[in-house]
């Protein structure tokens, strides 16, 4: 029964990482604790439908010194789809962009990004003062070359896509998972009788 339980340790450990929430990524709640002039940061619609677009926005304190903002859009770990593009200011206090309005280079010209289901979004603001001087948010986490996700989130005020639902959803990890817990127990029961 010692391996038994060493599996099924194991099994449960590898169930709870599935579930974890992503390593450390800024939130949009996080945003005003990232810069002092800032009191919001978000999208619209809240949950963004795969193969749609969306909008940014960014709301400031009043009296703030930011003249112009500009923004970043990038899959989470993976890559950025432009370059930073100017964000339209909208009143003294706010920015947003509009993803139909943030074009990738392909084959074909100049495109709209084709976000996917199950994507993690990261938005990078750059917001640039009166006298000229830019400050990131959130500010660059330092990570150089490194691969691990969790410094690379930092990077950004991160969302996700909803997965895919077409027809019967897949299993998820967990619950695939858990199957795999019966299946163990049941052939165990039946080796021990």
């Amino acid at each position: 029964m010692g391996a038994l339980h060493g599996i099924l340790l194991g099994m449960a450990l590898l169930a709870g990482l599935a579930v974890a929430p992503a390593a450390s990524a800024w939130s949009e709640g996080d945003a005003p604790s990232l810069d002092p002039r800032v009191l919001s940061a978000g999208h619209a619609p809240a949950i963004v439908t795969p193969h749609t677009q969306w909008t940014g926005v960014l709301r400031l304190k009043p009296g703030s010194d930011v003249a112009s903002a500009a923004y970043q859009v990038c899959r989470v770990g993976v890559a950025c789809f432009a370059p930073p593009a100017p964000a339209r200011r909208v009143d003294a206090t706010t920015f947003r962009f509009d993803t139909a309005n943030y074009t990738v280079a392909g084959p074909d010209g100049a495109r709209p990004v084709d976000y996917l289901a199950g994507w993690r979004l990261g938005v990078k603001w750059f917001l640039t003062d009166a006298a000229g001087n830019t400050t990131e948010l959130p500010r660059d986490a330092g990570c150089g070359t490194t691969s691990d996700v969790g410094c690379l989130e930092r990077n950004y005020i991160a969302f996700d896509m909803p997965a895919a639902t077409r027809g019967t959803p897949a299993p998820t990890t967990l619950s695939a998972l858990l199957v795999l817990v019966g299946v163990v127990l049941a052939s165990a029961r039946r080796r021990h009788g």
